[in-house]
């Protein structure tokens, strides 16, 4: 048995199809039965459990009752067919599946992953064992082959993600295989922390995951000797030599996969992939800069293709698009089953922002593609792309894979290769098509810019050529995107007709205040409300409403003579602050004094570790590294967009005056509660009239 084929989840920002994993389990050949479920843990974390029935022999085994073999097995066969991030955390095995009168499985009756019946009888096999003197005073099993670090990070990872004690934790454990996620490695670092007295970066579990990895690299951290101190084994002398051997070529092959990366060489590299244009580019399209009424009547509007559509900045995009060209048809690029169920995800994702309007369904103005970033050709089908090669007039590439701890490796295929291909639609059919590629600030943030900045007095001038950001950048995000970027520049060397838009912090709509409150601004105000404190930061920040950002995105893909710049900078220049946006909180009535760094830092990591719902928790790699320098970002000159909007008369709107505006859509969708000091506060935050779909979260990348 398995579940519907056309079921979508979304964890951590990706799409899964549930039915695609039961489907894969259902081929396993010691798996009679089993479904695949989203539960929520104790943190609230989203998480794939997997409810399995072995075969008959598999069920009678008396040497492995709780099934671990199976499961690791199970484990890496998923891994061989499927993404990591659809291989399931939890397995849950089961002697049956429980049937509603319908012979439907009943998901409701399936118990949650802390109270499995197979493991239930492992601990009460366990519990009869100790009651008849057996098993009394015993330790986790395989403790005993660990060397006394491991053995400490052992129990500590046991804790953190609540493992059995009957469960044996082997040197080559993988802390994400166990059922961690980027939540519990926050509160698992912050515990070694605290257990074993080692300053242990935030990063350690990413850079090594592994129970012997992390251990040796703890080992590293506090003793320059290396595995020579604490990660001394606990059994024999020839033991010790292994292990320490065995320890140290973990570490080294861990070591070399996370080295530094060269995303520069990378580029370079990928430079032989881009695709050569099959005509020279000779105008712009005039369907495109002409308005309606300059067409003959009858004639067709501009068609678009854009990725990224149900994405919060894309959805703005494709409203933009079609209240710039009443008459024109975007093609929406879309993860799904089916294009019904693709169309139906742009249309929730619309109506959420309330943005969506039924004529243009009616009328074909919005269609949906099936497609996915990561695979060849953006795994159009082939009827689908030629389509596109031959209708598409622009392509806006604006989906992406954003993620705050991936590494470039992660990002490559969804931010990096989807461009290659973008620019291989658009080098197809008669004549080259524009292409506007939405990027990011990420890509300049290094002290270059910093430093350039005052040095010269102005902002990073839209000219600059990014090498001051070819070493340095240390988010995986802001490294796919400086490399898609060099690729854009080389391609717009060899006459493709590409131009790039760079925003910075993209905030919620300037009308409504619908934002994405998966975002780190709002997640660091709705932090400092929960722990009563701001720190005290005087960094400019550059947040600019979505409806502005996308604006400049049409304008981009629209104008002829954005063809003058190739990149677009998204500005606001009143200079808003950290620290503004923090006075206006408590200008609003929430009382939170300002608070020194330091001492906020410190009593926010107190406040973490004992209130896992801290909307800082999955960000505290960021806040707790030293937040007022990894803020700190370079001006930026924006003098090609001012060019393009000063023709349509367009300005960034104040971010100060719309506070109150994005304060009120948070509190009415309960992301903060409502400021308990209103009826004295200076300002009262302002009614909305709009109707609340859904909460906004950052989506996954199409």
């Amino acid at each position: 048995c398995i579940g519907r084929i056309d079921d979508q989840v979304k964890i951590r920002g990706f799409r899964i199809e549930l039915g695609e994993i039961n489907n894969m389990l259902s081929q396993h050949p010691q798996i009679r039965a089993n479904v695949t479920l989203v539960r929520r843990d104790k943190y609230e974390e989203k998480t794939l459990v997997a409810y399995i029935v072995p075969n008959e022999e598999e069920q009678q085994r008396a040497d492995d009752p709780g099934h671990r073999k199976l499961i690791d097995n199970l484990r890496e066969y998923l891994k061989q067919k499927l993404p990591s991030y659809s291989v399931p955390s939890v397995f849950v095995p089961m002697k049956k599946l429980p049937l509603t009168p319908n012979g439907k499985i009943d998901k409701a009756a399936l118990p949650f992953p802390d109270t499995p019946l197979f493991r239930t009888a492992s601990r009460q096999s366990s519990s009869a064992e100790e009651r008849e003197g057996t098993g009394a005073g015993e330790q986790r099993p395989g403790l005993d082959r660990l060397t006394a670090t491991e053995r400490l990070l052992c129990e500590i990872w046991a804790s953190v993600i609540d493992l059995p004690p009957t469960l044996e934790i082997e040197p080559t454990a993988n802390f994400f295989d166990l059922g961690g996620h980027s939540i519990l490695a926050t509160r698992m670092i912050f515990q070694v922390r605290k257990d074993m007295a080692v300053d242990a970066p935030l990063s350690l579990v990413f850079k090594h995951p592994t129970l012997r990895g992390m251990a040796a690299a703890l080992d590293n951290l506090s003793n320059e000797l290396g595995l020579m101190g604490s990660g001394a084994p606990v059994t024999a002398q020839k033991s010790k030599s292994q292990q320490a051997k065995a320890a140290e070529k973990e570490l080294a092959v861990e070591e070399e996969e996370e080295e530094e990366f060269d995303y520069s060489a990378e580029a370079k590299a990928l430079m032989a992939e881009l695709p050569a244009l099959k005509s020279a580019y000779l105008h712009y399209p005039a369907i495109l800069s002409q308005g309606l009424e300059y067409r003959p009547t009858g004639s067709r509007g501009p068609v678009f293709f854009l990725t990224g559509a149900t994405g919060f900045l894309g959805v703005f995009i494709l409203a933009g698009l079609l209240q710039r060209h009443p008459d024109a048809t975007v093609y929406c690029l879309t993860r799904a089953p089916s294009v019904e169920a693709a169309l139906g995800r742009v249309r929730k994702t619309a109506k959420a922002h309330h943005l969506w309007k039924d004529e243009w369904e009616a009328s074909g103005s919005v269609k949906a593609v099936l497609g996915d970033l990561s695979r060849p050709r953006l795994g159009l089908s082939d009827s689908d792309w030629d389509m596109l090669t031959k209708n598409a007039d622009a392509i806006v590439h604006n989906g992406a894979l954003v993620h705050w701890v991936y590494p470039y490796s992660k990002l490559r295929g969804p931010n990096v290769l989807s461009t290659i291909e973008a620019l291989k639609l658009a080098a197809a059919g008669p004549t080259p098509k524009p292409l506007t590629f939405v990027s990011s600030t990420s890509a300049l943030d290094t002290p270059h810019y910093v430093r350039l900045c005052e040095e010269l007095q102005s902002g990073v001038p839209e000219s600059d050529d990014l090498s001051g950001s070819e070493r340095g950048l240390r988010s995986g995000y802001g490294q796919s995107k400086w490399v898609a970027e060099r690729l854009l520049r080389e391609a717009r060397q060899r006459g493709f007709p590409v131009t790039i838009v760079r925003p910075g912090y993209v905030v919620g709509d300037s009308k409504t205040g619908v934002t994405n409150t998966d975002d780190f601004i709002w997640r660091l105000v709705k932090g400092c409300i929960q722990l009563g404190q701001t720190p005290i930061m005087n960094n400019v920040v550059n947040m600019c409403p979505v409806d502005y950002v996308a604006r400049v995105v049409v304008e981009v893909i629209t104008q002829p003579r954005a063809l003058d710049g190739l990149v677009y900078h998204v500005v606001n220049s009143e200079g808003f602050r950290f620290q503004t946006m923090f006075d206006l909180l408590r200008e609003y009535g929430y009382p939170v004094p300002d608070t020194e760094y330091i001492k906020w830092r410190d009593s926010l990591m107190d406040f973490t570790l004992s209130h896992t719902d801290s909307a800082l928790y999955p960000l505290l790699h960021f806040v707790l590294d030293d937040l007022p320098t990894s803020t700190k970002s370079a001006d930026l000159d924006d003098s090609n967009t001012r060019s393009v909007l000063d023709a349509v008369g367009v300005r960034c709107p104040s971010i100060k005056d719309l506070m109150g505006i994005y304060l009120a859509y948070l509190v009415k969708v309960g992301f903060v509660d409502v400021p308990p000091n209103a009826s004295s506060a200076e300002k009262t935050l302002p009614e909305l009239d709009i109707e609340v779909h859904d909460v906004i979260t950052r989506t996954s990348q199409n």
